[in-house]
Protein backbone atom coordinates (compact mmCIF):
# COMPACT_ATOMS: atom_id res chain seq x y z
CA UNK A 1 0.00 0.00 0.00
CA UNK A 2 2.56 2.66 0.70
CA UNK A 3 4.66 1.56 -1.76
CA UNK A 4 1.76 2.66 -4.10
CA UNK A 5 0.87 5.22 -2.42
CA UNK A 6 4.70 6.56 -2.89
CA UNK A 7 4.70 5.61 -7.04
CA UNK A 8 0.63 7.27 -6.97
CA UNK A 9 2.24 10.82 -5.30
CA UNK A 10 5.53 11.00 -7.09
CA UNK A 11 3.59 10.35 -10.91
CA UNK A 12 0.92 13.41 -9.57
CA UNK A 13 4.23 15.46 -8.58
CA UNK A 14 5.98 15.10 -11.21
CA UNK A 15 3.34 14.87 -14.00
CA UNK A 16 1.85 18.23 -12.09
CA UNK A 17 5.07 19.89 -12.24
CA UNK A 18 5.85 19.16 -16.01
CA UNK A 19 2.28 20.68 -16.85
CA UNK A 20 3.25 23.99 -14.94
CA UNK A 21 6.62 23.91 -16.06
CA UNK A 22 5.60 23.61 -20.23
CA UNK A 23 2.80 25.68 -19.96
CA UNK A 24 4.91 28.78 -17.77
CA UNK A 25 7.94 28.27 -19.65
CA UNK A 26 6.58 27.42 -23.13
CA UNK A 27 7.79 30.85 -24.99
CA UNK A 28 5.39 32.79 -26.97
CA UNK A 29 5.96 31.80 -30.70
CA UNK A 30 5.58 35.63 -31.48
CA UNK A 31 6.45 39.05 -29.65
CA UNK A 32 3.71 40.21 -27.15
CA UNK A 33 1.99 39.22 -23.85
CA UNK A 34 2.31 35.42 -23.30
CA UNK A 35 -1.16 34.51 -22.22
CA UNK A 36 -0.91 32.56 -18.96
CA UNK A 37 -3.32 30.06 -17.78
CA UNK A 38 -5.94 31.32 -15.16
CA UNK A 39 -4.97 28.65 -12.31
CA UNK A 40 -1.53 30.69 -12.73
CA UNK A 41 -3.34 33.84 -13.79
CA UNK A 42 -4.89 34.27 -10.26
CA UNK A 43 -2.09 33.82 -7.78
CA UNK A 44 -1.21 37.85 -9.07
CA UNK A 45 -0.81 39.92 -6.36
CA UNK A 46 -0.55 37.95 -3.79
CA UNK A 47 1.28 39.72 -1.36
CA UNK A 48 -0.57 38.03 1.90
CA UNK A 49 -2.27 35.21 2.69
CA UNK A 50 -3.45 32.70 5.77
CA UNK A 51 -1.76 29.61 6.38
CA UNK A 52 -3.37 25.92 7.83
CA UNK A 53 -1.76 22.21 7.83
CA UNK A 54 -3.65 19.95 6.24
CA UNK A 55 -4.19 16.62 6.90
CA UNK A 56 -0.77 14.85 7.07
CA UNK A 57 -0.32 11.14 5.41
CA UNK A 58 2.78 8.93 6.49
CA UNK A 59 5.36 9.75 8.82
CA UNK A 60 4.93 12.98 11.22
CA UNK A 61 6.02 15.87 11.95
CA UNK A 62 4.33 17.99 14.84
CA UNK A 63 2.19 20.60 13.51
CA UNK A 64 3.63 23.38 15.40
CA UNK A 65 6.79 22.61 14.06
CA UNK A 66 5.94 22.69 10.07
CA UNK A 67 3.73 25.92 11.01
CA UNK A 68 6.95 27.90 11.92
CA UNK A 69 9.16 26.63 8.86
CA UNK A 70 5.69 27.59 6.53
CA UNK A 71 5.81 31.19 8.07
CA UNK A 72 9.48 31.06 8.12
CA UNK A 73 9.94 30.71 4.51
CA UNK A 74 6.85 32.66 3.55
CA UNK A 75 8.39 35.06 5.68
CA UNK A 76 11.68 35.01 3.45
CA UNK A 77 10.21 35.52 0.53
CA UNK A 78 7.90 38.10 1.12
CA UNK A 79 4.82 37.41 1.85
CA UNK A 80 2.87 38.03 5.12
CA UNK A 81 1.28 36.02 6.81
CA UNK A 82 -2.39 36.73 8.80
CA UNK A 83 -5.43 35.22 9.92
CA UNK A 84 -7.96 37.27 7.66
CA UNK A 85 -10.39 35.08 5.74
CA UNK A 86 -10.29 37.22 2.77
CA UNK A 87 -6.45 36.71 2.03
CA UNK A 88 -5.56 33.52 0.07
CA UNK A 89 -5.12 30.34 2.28
CA UNK A 90 -2.35 28.79 2.00
CA UNK A 91 -2.83 24.56 2.79
CA UNK A 92 0.08 22.58 3.19
CA UNK A 93 -0.04 19.17 3.24
CA UNK A 94 3.26 16.44 3.37
CA UNK A 95 2.88 12.34 2.62
CA UNK A 96 6.36 10.48 4.13
CA UNK A 97 6.10 7.31 2.62
CA UNK A 98 8.67 4.25 3.19
CA UNK A 99 9.19 1.82 0.50
CA UNK A 100 9.47 -1.67 2.57
CA UNK A 101 11.58 -2.98 -0.30
CA UNK A 102 14.32 0.00 -0.02
CA UNK A 103 15.07 -0.22 4.33
CA UNK A 104 15.86 3.26 6.01
CA UNK A 105 14.57 4.84 1.79
CA UNK A 106 11.83 7.50 2.33
CA UNK A 107 9.58 9.34 -0.23
CA UNK A 108 8.70 12.87 0.27
CA UNK A 109 5.60 14.85 -1.24
CA UNK A 110 4.65 18.24 -0.69
CA UNK A 111 1.50 19.83 -1.59
CA UNK A 112 1.01 23.78 -1.06
CA UNK A 113 -3.08 24.54 -2.13
CA UNK A 114 -3.91 27.78 -2.73
CA UNK A 115 -7.20 28.94 -1.54
CA UNK A 116 -9.03 31.68 -2.60
CA UNK A 117 -12.70 33.01 -3.15
CA UNK A 118 -14.62 32.41 -5.63
CA UNK A 119 -17.54 33.41 -7.37
CA UNK A 120 -19.35 30.20 -9.10
CA UNK A 121 -22.10 32.00 -11.62
CA UNK A 122 -23.22 28.80 -11.85
CA UNK A 123 -24.30 28.19 -8.19
CA UNK A 124 -24.60 32.35 -7.59
CA UNK A 125 -22.42 31.30 -4.40
CA UNK A 126 -18.69 33.00 -3.67
CA UNK A 127 -16.80 30.13 -2.08
CA UNK A 128 -13.15 29.59 -0.86
CA UNK A 129 -11.71 26.83 -3.18
CA UNK A 130 -8.79 25.91 -4.43
CA UNK A 131 -7.26 27.49 -7.35
CA UNK A 132 -3.57 26.65 -7.76
CA UNK A 133 -1.33 23.69 -6.64
CA UNK A 134 2.16 23.04 -6.00
CA UNK A 135 3.45 19.41 -5.53
CA UNK A 136 7.23 18.95 -5.04
CA UNK A 137 8.39 15.30 -4.26
CA UNK A 138 11.84 14.09 -3.24
CA UNK A 139 13.53 10.71 -2.22
CA UNK A 140 15.68 10.64 1.15
CA UNK A 141 16.46 8.73 4.38
CA UNK A 142 14.56 8.41 6.92
CA UNK A 143 16.70 9.45 9.14
CA UNK A 144 16.30 12.65 7.19
CA UNK A 145 13.01 13.67 7.25
CA UNK A 146 12.74 17.05 8.95
CA UNK A 147 15.12 18.11 6.82
CA UNK A 148 13.86 16.22 3.41
CA UNK A 149 10.62 18.20 4.31
CA UNK A 150 11.62 21.78 5.46
CA UNK A 151 13.87 21.84 2.18
CA UNK A 152 10.92 20.88 0.51
CA UNK A 153 8.78 23.66 1.87
CA UNK A 154 11.32 25.83 1.10
CA UNK A 155 11.26 24.89 -2.57
CA UNK A 156 7.49 24.50 -2.83
CA UNK A 157 7.31 28.41 -1.61
CA UNK A 158 10.16 29.89 -3.47
CA UNK A 159 8.11 28.16 -6.54
CA UNK A 160 5.01 29.85 -5.13
CA UNK A 161 6.65 33.21 -5.42
CA UNK A 162 8.21 32.68 -8.89
CA UNK A 163 4.38 32.31 -10.04
CA UNK A 164 2.85 34.94 -8.25
CA UNK A 165 5.79 37.17 -9.52
CA UNK A 166 5.37 36.00 -13.33
CA UNK A 167 1.50 36.27 -13.09
CA UNK A 168 1.86 39.98 -11.21
CA UNK A 169 3.62 41.33 -13.96
CA UNK A 170 1.22 40.42 -16.69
Amino acid sequence: MTRHLTKLCSVIGIGVMLAITITIGAAPILPGREKIPDELRCLANITSVSTVIDEVVGIKIPNEKLLRQFHRTLKNEGFEINDDQETPRLALQYIAARDPDIPGALGVTIIIAVHQRVDLHRMEETMALPVASIVLATLGKEDQLEELVDHEIERAVQRLKIYVTRASAR
